[in-house]
């Protein structure tokens, strides 16, 4: 999977690729099926940070990072920032990719964040800008394809994306 390319990723499934500001203020023009999502970064060469960022607390800690940490952590030669998942393919599981981008999305605006992984990216400076796209994961739990898209990230960047901290 080339990770740097929008047209591979629609070619690979991707749909959406839709702006934070587009989001945040229409929930609705997210697919509300289970599946696996990933945070671009148009203007990944230059990041520039800030401590603190904009995350709420998530059960009462600081979602906050060192600017340094930020630094050592970011993955320069890659535009992907999270690669993050929703939903279960139990049929009795409410949760999806709707469900979940709410959340995470929410936590820029709130005073305490649901969703506990990839704040870091809260901590971007041009977090408005970022884009956000989505794939449909029908015959595979959600949790297992975004691990293998994991693992395809470490194969090409020798780590995990930036906001995203286990495997």
């Amino acid at each position: 999977m080339n990770f740097n390319n929008i047209d591979k990723l629609k070619e690979d499934g991707f749909v959406g690729f839709y702006s934070y500001k587009h989001l945040i203020s229409d929930y609705s023009l997210i697919n509300p099926f289970k599946g696996v999502y990933l945070v671009i970064n148009s203007d990944y060469k230059n990041p520039e940070f800030t401590d603190p960022g904009v995350c709420g607390t998530h059960k009462g800690k600081n979602p906050n990072r060192t600017i340094e940490h930020l630094k050592e952590k970011y993955v320069y030669g890659s535009q992907i920032m999270y690669i993050g998942k929703g939903g279960k393919l139990a049929k009795d599981s409410k949760a999806n990719l709707q469900t979940r981008l709410k959340d995470y999305l929410k936590c820029s605006i709130n005073n305490t964040c649901s969703h506990s992984g990839g704040r870091s990216i809260w901590q971007l400076q041009n977090f408005e800008h970022l884009i956000f796209c989505w794939k449909k994961v029908e015959f595979e739990e959600p949790e297992n394809y975004e691990a293998i898209l994991l693992q395809m990230f470490i194969n090409q960047f020798g780590k995990l994306p930036f906001a995203n901290y286990k495997l």
